[in-house]
């Protein structure tokens, strides 16, 4: 007697698909943290989409196909097990549903360790992290006693972002220039290679691919000066 059920060999070819598509997507992602590759571009940003939705077909998929033996078995049809056959109870009845979450959680774990910033300690740091199309952080003082702040988003394919921060002047400075400036910043989009002016000097470059209060501000105090 045949015994199949087509239910359930169509949610195990699901689940199986699923798991193929979500382990080729995984060793993807961290082939790609591994050598370094941004996270942020088009290839991880696909990747992380496609294993997102594999991972949640093949949970999906589990789940039907749970409830698909589970409804053979009270209609006494489909797949049964042997009389002699000892089912696993505990936690080896959902084993596979563990190993599933954990790798989904050592994935969530190399994600947001692997896509945090960088914080240098010194320029060089900074200006490589830029060129290489990493994001990374800085702070600096220069020679009045201004400190700085820099970041760096995005990768090398149109969409890296430079954003500066004037933290502190000096407390030598008028408290209205102080308040007229301290904490506010400027952010560009970078269209092409990163240029280290855009840390040593205080105005290069940011003219229409820049916005924010600090380029206002430093404007209008250039103006009446």
């Amino acid at each position: 007697m045949d015994n199949k059920n087509p239910q359930i060999d169509k949610w195990k070819k699901l689940a199986k698909r699923f798991g193929l598509t979500w382990l080729f997507a995984t060793a993807g992602l961290i082939i790609m943290l591994i050598t370094g590759v941004p996270l942020e571009g088009y290839a991880g940003n696909g990747l992380l989409v496609v294993g997102t939705i594999a991972i949640l077909g093949f949970l999906f998929s589990k789940l039907a196909l749970f409830l698909a033996k589970r409804r053979a078995k009270k209609n006494g049809s489909g797949n049964l097990p042997k009389p002699e056959k000892i089912q696993p109870s505990g936690w080896r009845a959902h084993k596979k549903l563990l190993f599933a979450g954990g790798a989904v959680l050592i994935l969530f774990i190399l994600l947001l360790f692997g896509s945090q910033p960088e914080t240098c300690q010194d320029m060089e740091c900074f200006i490589a992290a830029a060129n290489n199309g990493k994001a990374a952080n800085f702070q600096s003082t220069d020679e009045e006693g201004t400190e700085w702040g820099y970041q760096i988003k995005g990768g090398l394919d149109g969409g890296q972002t430079f954003t500066k921060t004037l933290l502190r002047l000096d407390d030598k400075e008028l408290p209205q220039i102080k308040d007229f400036l301290e904490g506010k910043s400027l952010t560009c989009q970078l269209q092409d290679a990163f240029d280290e002016r855009l840390v040593t000097s205080l105005m290069y470059r940011i003219g229409d691919n820049c916005n924010g209060e600090l380029k206002e501000n430093l404007g209008q105090l250039l103006f009446l000066l």
